[in-house]
């Protein structure tokens, strides 16, 4: 999706916008606007009407905060007026996993997800009905175990091994050489598949292609 029709992410003011590169972060890596959870923040909401009439979606955490013991909380109104106001349905999200990949007042660290999206809601729905939909996939997404994706664990298992270093560099160092291989397609799957590689790698990668572009500029000169 292009930057106008891409989801807009409604965020705590009082976190993610109180500091600033807590708001750099939200702003340009989720694409964050602020929502006032001490009053104001139906107005932060509403401010977000337009742009849902012009096709932009907007996601929204209607509890506000989230449990520590993973429970679906109260919802709070907000979301549903917006989508009122707009006249756009509401389409419901389950999510699982999340819990584990960031807890509460925790660090972040690897974990399975799963994401669950329903049948959108008519503009109007009741706050009942809109968590009864929640629910419905909440349960869904938490009844069955995580599994983990074959292809990640292949890529983490070459990823940890003694290759991946060497990998990360050859890759960058062609991608020096040779477009379009990219050394941030690499970073990107092993970012996914192992977050904690994720620096050592980077450091390859630059290593690789500090060393191929040298290697190129030589060639050029010759």
């Amino acid at each position: 999706l292009d930057a106008r029709h891409g989801p807009a992410i409604g965020a705590a003011a009082d976190y993610w916008f109180a500091s600033p590169w807590r708001r750099r972060i939200c702003r340009r890596l989720a694409a964050g606007f602020p929502v006032r959870r001490a009053g104001g923040g139906m107005a932060d909401l509403l401010s977000m009407t337009g742009e849902l009439r012009e096709g932009r979606a907007v996601v929204l955490f209607p509890e506000g905060t989230r449990a520590e013991d993973g429970t679906l909380g109260s919802f709070h109104r907000g979301a549903l007026v917006l989508a009122e106001e707009a006249g756009v349905p509401v389409v419901p999200v389950g999510i699982a996993g999340t819990g584990r990949l960031l807890p509460k007042h925790g660090r972040l660290r690897s974990s399975l997800v799963r994401v669950a999206i329903g049948e959108p809601l008519p503009a109007g729905v009741s706050p009942e009905a809109a968590r009864d939909a929640v629910r419905a996939l909440h349960d869904r997404t938490t009844a069955e175990p995580l599994r983990d994706s074959a292809v990640r664990r292949r890529v983490a298992s070459v990823v940890t091994s003694r290759v991946g270093l060497p990998l990360a560099f050859c890759w960058a160092f062609a991608e020096a050489l040779s477009w379009p291989l990219m050394p941030e397609l690499l970073l990107a799957v092993v970012c996914v598949a192992v977050p904690r590689a994720a620096p050592r790698m980077s450091l390859g990668a630059l290593a690789g292609s500090l060393a191929g572009g040298l290697l190129a500029l030589h060639l050029a000169a010759a």
